[in-house]
């Protein structure tokens, strides 16, 4: 691993993080599942679900991987349990 970049845009509805780099890469399927107490992507995964983020993985060209979070800057209220 030699660079990281991590990029942020914003529009009216939305904000979204970008993170690549230049490392070996990891096998996206193989890294959902939880392994010894490791739970990065399952982490992710939950904290974006928790604020209505849409959270994906691929292998970054030619090589390194990319974490892409999109998440809205308002949050639809929520339902009161009765």
């Amino acid at each position: 691993l030699r660079a990281v970049a991590v990029e942020l845009a914003v529009d009216d509805a939305d904000l979204e993080v970008v993170v690549r780099d230049d490392g070996e890469g990891f096998d996206v399927d193989l890294a959902r599942l939880v392994a010894a107490g490791h739970f990065g992507m399952v982490g992710m995964l939950e904290r974006g679900t928790r604020i209505g983020a849409e959270v994906r993985w691929s292998r970054a060209v030619p090589r390194g991987t990319e974490v892409r979070a999109r998440a809205p800057l308002r949050q639809a209220p929520r339902e009161e349990a009765t």
